[in-house]
């Protein structure tokens, strides 16, 4: 089988695994997208799901990582060492807050400032200290 030469065993592997990991954390997307975005950065053209699924499974049950997206993980990081990443270089255009995300953060920020206040009140006002 001639991919088999491509790659190499699990104990080897680990280490490409985690620079895997860490390169589709420092572009903010899952592994999965991450092969997709190598596929078409090595090839060219976008990779169908039936097609990359084989990579990805073999990737995921034993920690192979094909040649394609060993040299992305691998220019990821070094751009990401280097201080020049910008994930728009590999079409990953940061999310704009919509008005709803907006008012979900409001919201949150609210609900937090009334617990902290609750706190306050039940807890810390009556506090006398011990010394």
């Amino acid at each position: 089988m001639v991919l088999a030469g491509l790659f190499k065993t699990k104990k080897a592997n680990s280490d490409e695994v985690q620079e895997v990991v860490n390169a589709a954390s420092m572009l903010q997307v899952s592994e999965y997208r991450f092969f997709e975005i190598a596929y078409e950065h090595w090839y060219g053209s976008k990779v169908e799901e039936k097609r990359l699924k084989p990579y990805y499974e073999r990737y995921f049950n034993s920690g192979e990582v094909p040649p394609w997206v060993r040299h992305l993980a691998r220019r990821v990081l070094s751009e990401a060492q280097r201080g020049v990443l910008n994930p728009e270089d590999y079409g990953i255009k940061p999310q704009k807050a919509t008005l709803k995300m907006k008012i979900k953060g409001i919201l949150i920020f609210i609900l937090l400032a009334l617990l902290c206040f609750l706190f306050y009140l039940i807890v810390i006002r009556e506090y006398v200290p011990y010394f």
